[in-house]
C-alpha cells in the first residue's frame, strides 16, 4: 500500500506545479485515490481493460459536468505514469473523452430576489439570514461564502458594504457590493460575532464546514418556498437577474467572481421574458 501511496504523493506534487487552487488538488487526490482503490500496489493490472471498465462504472454514479472534470485527470495521470502510456492504453482518448454537458438549471428554476427575502426572512438565526443575504447578494460559490473574513468587509458612507474576496477557482481578487438594505442585519451579526471568520464554526475555530449550508437550505427553503433548492440554485439566480437586467457585462462577471465569457451559463430567461419574445416573433 505504501507504493501505491507515493505514486498518489509525487503524481499531486507534480500537479501541483501549475495547479495553485488548494480545492482542486484536493479533488484530484480524491479522484486519483479512488480510481486506483482496485488497482495493486506497483499498478500492474492498472491497463486500458482496468481503466475502461472504471469509467463505464463511473459513468452512471457523475453527471456529464463531474465526468468532464474526472476524465481529464485520469487521462493526464496515466501520461505521467506511463512512458508507453501510447501502446498500453492505445484508446486512451476515446474512453476518456469528455461531451457538452447538458444545462443542470432551467429559467423556471430560477428564484426571484423576493424569493431570496422569503428564505432570509424564515431564518430565525441570526447566522443564517447573514448568510443567504451575503451569499446571494455577494455572487459567491459556497466555498467562498465560507471562507469570508471581517477584514474582507467594507462599510461604506452610502450604507452599502464592499466584500474584496480572493476567489479560489479563478486564483482573483474580486470586489462585491451588497446593498444597503441588508447591512443592518450584517452589523448586527458582526456586533455578536468575535471571530475573525464571518461563518466561523460553532466547534472550531474555522469556519462551518461547506457541506453544512446545503443540508440548512434544504430545509428552509422548503420552509419558505414550499420545495428544497440547492446553494447553487441561488448562485445562478442572481446571474440570471442581472444579465436579464442589461447590466455592463464586465461588471457582472466582477460580481459573480467569473469570466465575461460565462455569460450564457447564468443567462436563464425567466418564463415572462420567454413569452415576451415570442410575441415578438
Amino acid at each position: 500500500m505504501l507504493k501505491k501511496q507515493k505514486i498518489i504523493k509525487d503524481y499531486i506534487t507534480f500537479r501541483a506545479i501549475e495547479c495553485k487552487n488548494t480545492d482542486a488538488i484536493n479533488n484530484y487526490e480524491r479522484y486519483i485515490t479512488r480510481f486506483l482503490k482496485g488497482a495493486k500496489d506497483d499498478l500492474s493490472n492498472l491497463d486500458e481493460t482496468y481503466l475502461t471498465k472504471y469509467v463505464n462504472k463511473i459513468s452512471n454514479e457523475f453527471s456529464q459536468k463531474t465526468l468532464n472534470n474526472i476524465k481529464p485527470l485520469f487521462k493526464n495521470f496515466i501520461k505521467w505514469k506511463f512512458p508507453d502510456y501510447s501502446l498500453k492504453f492505445r484508446n486512451l482518448d476515446k474512453i476518456c473523452k469528455t461531451k457538452k454537458a447538458a444545462s443542470s438549471y432551467q429559467a423556471g428554476q430560477m428564484l426571484k430576489e423576493s424569493d431570496i427575502k422569503k428564505i432570509a426572512e424564515a431564518e430565525n438565526d441570526l447566522f443564517w439570514k447573514t448568510f443567504w443575504l451575503v451569499f446571494f447578494y455577494g455572487g459567491f460559490r459556497g466555498i467562498d461564502c465560507i471562507r469570508l473574513k471581517w477584514d474582507m468587509f467594507s462599510f461604506e458612507k452610502d450604507g452599502s458594504i464592499i466584500i474584496k474576496a480572493f476567489i479560489g477557482k479563478n486564483q482573483k481578487t474580486f470586489y462585491k457590493s451588497l446593498p444597503a438594505e441588508v447591512t443592518p442585519i450584517i452589523q448586527r451579526w458582526r456586533d455578536v460575532n468575535s471571530s475573525e471568520w464571518v461563518f466561523p464554526s460553532p466547534n472550531s475555530d474555522k469556519p462551518i464546514h461547506c457541506k453544512t449550508p446545503n443540508k440548512r437550505l434544504e430545509r428552509i427553503s422548503k420552509k419558505a418556498l414550499g420545495y428544497s433548492i440547492n446553494p447553487y440554485t441561488i448562485r445562478h439566480s442572481l446571474g440570471s437577474i442581472k444579465y436579464n437586467q442589461g447590466q455592463d457585462e464586465d461588471i457582472i462577471a466582477d460580481q459573480m467572481g467569473h469570466n465575461k465569457s460565462m455569460k450564457e451559463t447564468y443567462l436563464h430567461l425567466n418564463e415572462e421574458e420567454l413569452i415576451k419574445r415570442a410575441k415578438r416573433v
